[in-house]
């Protein structure tokens, strides 16, 4: 598994230098980082077929958090599962590192983004609580 990513500092872009083979208190110190600076995270893992890499990424901004899984299947398609928020279903549209995301998709519970991202690096499989 591989992490990287990055984090904005007073208007400043931090890169942060790649991790392979994160353990889990390397994964909660950049965690730890982007519950409050606006970022990007990503634990990359190689696929088991040929078609390209899974990848868990955390795009957060102003205690807004979208975190999304990708993955390549063996029939070609492009699989992307999100954390759903329902409170957030009637916002439509919501702004996060000058992109715009489905606010559903977005939640303000820190802890959760932990824990799906603990239960990724140690297991290689997407969260139960990642929603199509």
């Amino acid at each position: 598994m591989l992490m990287g990513g990055f984090y904005y500092k007073n208007s400043e872009h931090v890169k942060l230098q790649p991790v392979k083979s994160p353990t889990e208190l390397d994964l909660r110190k950049l965690l730890t980082v982007l519950k409050s600076e606006p970022g990007r995270l990503a634990l990359e893992q190689k696929s088991p077929n040929d078609f390209g890499l899974n990848e868990l990424t955390l795009y957060g901004e102003n205690g807004h958090y979208l975190v999304m899984y990708g993955s390549y299947q063996e029939d070609g398609d492009y699989l992307v599962l999100t954390l759903h928020n329902e409170s957030n279903v009637k916002l439509g549209m919501m702004n996060i590192l000058g992109e715009s995301y489905p606010a559903c998709a977005v939640v303000e519970d820190f802890s959760l983004v932990e824990e799906v991202f603990i239960e990724f690096l140690a297991t290689g499989l997407p969260s139960e609580q990642l929603k199509k």
